[in-house]
């Protein structure tokens, strides 16, 4: 067994090392050198969140996320339902290079908006860029939510959980994102409808797996 101390708090999830390095390379990477977690079989993770891990531990033992339906979020379309964080997952599994696993919270993610008909809110994209490095596909998938929404709704709707004043002070705050949605918009065909990214066939658009590579979500 392996003790894997999270947060602050040192919160402890006890792992299988066997089953555990089956399924994360890092860990088998880290527990397989000459090394204190090796001799002590523990591991520390002070930045990273007790969600993130709960989600973690449940796919390293049933190979499936939980449900994500939960508390209410507002968003565009209604409420968007996310009963765990798929951020602070997401920048667990980034950090640790799983790609089955970043894949898999993509995939939920997506599935999620299909279901509730609604986006990531301008909080929770906010937050993908302030918790998520360069390149994360999560960004992508923000980046491309937004410049959707901006570009092809003009309901009430939109307007009253996407307003104007709070659109710019978002993008005032995160340049990187006004950088990504600017190449969006350049990089965008004249005359052609900007596409929604929830709908985008195949889902895996949004994963990091080889082209080749087998995927369940390659409609």
């Amino acid at each position: 067994m392996v003790d894997i101390f999270v947060g602050r708090k040192k919160r402890v999830f006890r792992f299988h090392k066997s089953i555990l390095c089956s399924k994360i390379d890092y860990f088998k990477s880290m527990f397989s050198c000459d090394s204190k977690e090796v001799i002590q079989s523990t591991a520390s993770f002070p930045e990273d969140s007790n969600e993130a891990f709960e989600v973690m531990f449940e796919w390293v033992y049933t190979g499936s996320l939980p449900t994500l339906d939960g508390n209410p979020e507002r968003s565009v379309g209604g409420s968007h339902i996310s009963a765990w964080d798929t951020v602070a997952t997401y920048k667990l599994v980034n950090k640790l290079r799983c790609i089955p696993f970043m894949d898999a919270v993509m995939s939920k993610c997506i599935k999620n908006h299909r279901s509730h008909s609604t986006f990531p809110s301008m909080k929770a994209i906010g937050k993908i860029y302030d918790q998520l490095p360069q390149g994360a596909i999560y960004r992508k998938y923000a980046s491309m939510t937004l410049h959707y929404v901006i570009s092809e709704h003009r309901s009430n709707e939109v307007m009253k959980h996407w307003p104007t004043s709070e659109l710019h002070e978002l993008l005032l705050a995160k340049p990187d994102l006004a950088l990504d949605l600017l190449k969006l918009s350049r990089d965008q065909e004249p005359g052609q409808h900007v596409k929604n990214p929830k709908k985008l066939i195949p889902i895996c658009t949004f994963h990091v797996h080889g082209v080749d590579d087998p995927c369940k979500d390659r409609e």
